[in-house]
Parts: structure tokens; C-alpha cells; sequence
């Protein structure tokens, strides 16, 4: 948690921390939003992990930025992705997920 910049970082090159459709994730957004008051949460993963980066898409990141070839990854030169999820962005989410969006 940044408390100059009210924001929060997970970062992974890997997998989601998560086995059960982001439900850590969405732990993580909850616990950063309602009771540590974020702004934004971020992450970075490593290009090629798709699994990861359709996850945390469901979970309602959005990709803000991309390093291309940027870390050794697998013998090879691959891209870093940054995305992140703003507090509103959240909101809407979470009330699209309980279906009381509108």
C-alpha cells in the first residue's frame, strides 16, 4: 500500500494466486478498496501468461500499459503488462456481479 499515493501493487509473473475463479482476487480488491481505502490496485504479469490476464480481467482490471520485451522469460525476450482497477471501476463491477448495476 503506497500511503503517499492511495494505491496498492500485487505483482506476478506467474499464475493468479488463485485456483477458484479470482475469489482471492476479489478478496484482495475488497480488502485494498473498502477497508484500506485505495484508489487504485495494479499488477504487472508477464505477457504470455493469457490465463492470468483473462482472470484478472473477470475480476475487472483493465491492461494500462505494456513493456514489450521487456523481462527473459522461457529463453526469449517477453512483454510485461501493467493493469490495474480504479476504486469506481470496482464499484461498477461489483454491482454488475450482484446485479443491481445501473
Amino acid at each position: 500500500m503506497n500511503w503517499a499515493s492511495p494505491s496498492a501493487t500485487s505483482a506476478t509473473g506467474g499464475a493468479p494466486p488463485i485456483q477458484s475463479g479470482g475469489d482471492a482476487v476479489r478478496v484482495l480488491l475488497d480488502y485494498a478498496f473498502r477497508l484500506r481505502n485505495a484508489h487504485k490496485v495494479w499488477l504487472r504479469v508477464n505477457g504470455p501468461n493469457e490465463r492470468a490476464i483473462r482472470a484478472y480481467r473477470a475480476c475487472g482490471f483493465v491492461e494500462e500499459g505494456r513493456l514489450r520485451r521487456h523481462v527473459w522469460g522461457d529463453g526469449q525476450y517477453i512483454d510485461l503488462v501493467y493493469m490495474g482497477i480504479l476504486r469506481e471501476e470496482w464499484e461498477q463491477h461489483v454491482a454488475v456481479q450482484r446485479g443491481v448495476a445501473g
